[in-house]
């Protein structure tokens, strides 16, 4: 099966990943820096396991999942980003994860993924809300989380971490892109002015 490839930016592509991918994928979580927050890998044997049945049976399923990041410029794995359903502090949530190798961190790349899925969660699903799990002390994050226009809600314990909880509300955010677009449709060019320039 040929990945989906999601969305693309100036500087990224998101894509469905591969077999192939998962293993470039295992070399990133092997820096203990990626796993400060969120839990490690298991086996590379386990994890293509797992992968394979995630091919067949997560991505057809939902229509989305946790893509790839990949440059634009070279094809090269850099990261994981992408939707996932969760439940958290009780409550069933379409969450937002985004994971960008250290190299790669402190450039703009997960701004720009997560600009890129909200996006694509806002014109293609119907999900009223999307939320966030950031480790409390994860400060890189949280900013992250701010400049993709999301807020602060509370706070929860997720997979073992003191958690900080960000949402967007989808459905205001479609209702607004909805109303952008209806105002520039509705401005008409002001043809006096070319009549004024040549009269």
């Amino acid at each position: 099966k040929v990945p989906i490839t999601i969305g693309q930016t100036l500087r990224l592509v998101l894509r469905e990943l591969t077999l192939k991918d998962i293993k470039n994928l295992y070399q990133i979580y092997q820096n203990k820096t990626i796993c400060q927050y969120i839990p490690p890998m298991a086996s590379l044997e386990e994890e293509l396991e797992k992968h394979s049945a995630y091919i067949k049976n997560v991505y057809p399923f939902y229509g989305y999942g946790l893509w790839g990041i990949f440059t634009a410029k070279d094809n090269l794995l850099i990261g994981r980003a992408g939707l996932q359903n969760q439940t958290i502090d009780g409550q069933d949530e379409l969450e937002l994860c985004y994971l960008i190798a250290c190299d790669y961190q402190n450039q703009g790349y997960a701004t720009e993924a997560g600009r890129k899925i909200i996006d694509f969660a806002i014109e293609e699903l119907d999900a009223p809300r999307l939320v966030a799990v950031i480790a409390k002390d994860n400060t890189a994050s949280c900013k992250v989380a701010d400049k993709l226009g999301m807020s602060f809600e509370k706070e929860v314990i997720y997979q073992g971490f003191d958690c900080f909880l960000y949402s967007i509300n989808l459905t205001e955010e479609k209702k607004k892109r909805i109303a952008s677009k209806k105002v520039l449709n509705s401005v008409k060019p002001d043809t006096q002015v070319y009549s004024k320039r040549y009269s």
